[in-house]
Parts: C-alpha cells; structure tokens; sequence
C-alpha cells in the first residue's frame, strides 16, 4: 500500500483541523436512536488523505521519553502528547524535551481521576491545573484536552470548550496499554484500525511502545 504521510507537519495539520472542525459544530452530532443531541469528542477528521495523528498519553512513567522522540525524529513524525499534570510536575525535563522536540503537549487533566469523581467545579479546576503546568514548563498555551480512561460527557466537553479548547479522543487504539501486548501485537492492531484522518492512541510508559515505535512508523510510511 502506498505510505502514510508522517511528514512534518502532518499530525499538526490533522489536529489544528480537528479544532477548526470542532468550531463549526462536528462535536455536536445528533443521535438518532435517542433522538437526543449529544456534545461529542472529535475522534477523527473527515478527509480522505492518508494522514495519521500520533497521540500519546502521558500519565505513568518517563524513561521511554528519550527512545520515542528519538523514533519520531528519524521518520520526521511529529506527535500530540496528552499529558497528566501530576505527570508532568514529577517528570519536568520530559515534558520540556518532548516541547523543545517541536512537538504538541495536550492536557490530559491534572490528577486522572474518573468524570464521576469531579463535579462541574472540580472538573473545570482539574483542567486548568494541568493547563497551567504545562504552559509553565513550555511557555504554551495548551488547546487540546483528552479525558482520562476516554471518559467524556455533555458538561465536560462544554466546559473543555468554553476554554477555548477541543476535546479529543481516538478512532485507532494500538492497545499498547494491555499487559499481553507485544511488539508485533501493537504494530498489528494499530495498521489494522488505522484509516484517513484517523487519530490513533498510544501511550508513553507502557511496556512495549517505544520498541514497537519503530516498526510501526515503518509500517504506515512503508
């Protein structure tokens, strides 16, 4: 198959398209068996270029930090990473390599704690914690929001987007979080789901992400 483009650029060009897109109403769509309408996540853009987001969630360690960007760097694939504020307090210089690698940190809420845990007011504190964390340590503001555990209801996504910000979540999921996964078994779930402006989730700390990393931009620019 002809590659995916991971040139420069391209996961910024996705997601700088999923806020525009989100501005003119993608985020609400209508439920038909419910007839209800429901504040959504943006969980791809509609395109048909062979474009891929790389998103990474941030919440656990950090000492795979330097192998992934050095992946990254060598395809030229720039990457979204959503990370946790707590996260990002306890590893500082993480963060502050992943921003000076040119890549985008995206809020990944403050403490990871379950929507049912926080009320309106706890919620909108949690993101702005963590909001304020990562533009300390980058000196950016932060646009993008993705909720823990991929948990999203109607207050959250208004309340992300009364911010200014677009609350994203993934239509391709390497299931590198899994503790069965392997090299092999994150690069195959994740060229399998993958399709034009999908978003595809995988995670900084798990176990075999930075090994399979390779392989896998490999596989999508092959």
């Amino acid at each position: 198959m002809t590659g995916w483009v991971l040139r420069k650029g391209t996961s910024r060009i996705v997601l700088s398209g999923l806020a525009l897109m989100t501005t003119v109403g993608v985020c609400l769509a209508t439920l038909t068996a419910a007839r209800v309408d429901r504040l959504l996540p943006v969980y791809r853009v509609e395109n048909q270029k062979r474009q891929v987001a790389l998103t990474f969630d941030a919440a656990w360690t950090a000492d795979d930090v330097d192998a992934i960007l050095e992946a990254l760097a060598r395809y030229d694939a720039p990457a979204t990473v959503f990370a946790v504020g707590e996260w990002a307090r306890k590893y500082p210089d993480a963060v502050r390599a992943i921003a000076a690698a040119g890549h985008e940190l995206g809020n990944h809420s403050d403490a990871h704690k379950h929507l049912s845990a926080l009320d309106g007011a706890a919620f909108a504190e949690d993101v702005a914690a963590c909001n304020d964390t990562l533009a300390t340590l980058t000196g950016k503001p932060v646009t993008l929001y993705r909720g823990p555990y991929g948990e999203y209801n109607d207050a959250a996504v208004a309340a992300v987007q009364r911010l200014g910000m677009t609350y994203v979540q993934w239509d391709c999921d390497s299931l590198d979080w899994k503790p069965e996964a392997t090299v092999e078994s994150i690069v195959t779930a994740a060229c399998k789901r993958v399709r034009p402006g999908s978003i595809l989730l995988l995670h900084i700390g798990a176990a075999h992400t930075a090994e399979a990393l390779p392989a896998l931009l490999e596989r999508l620019a092959g």
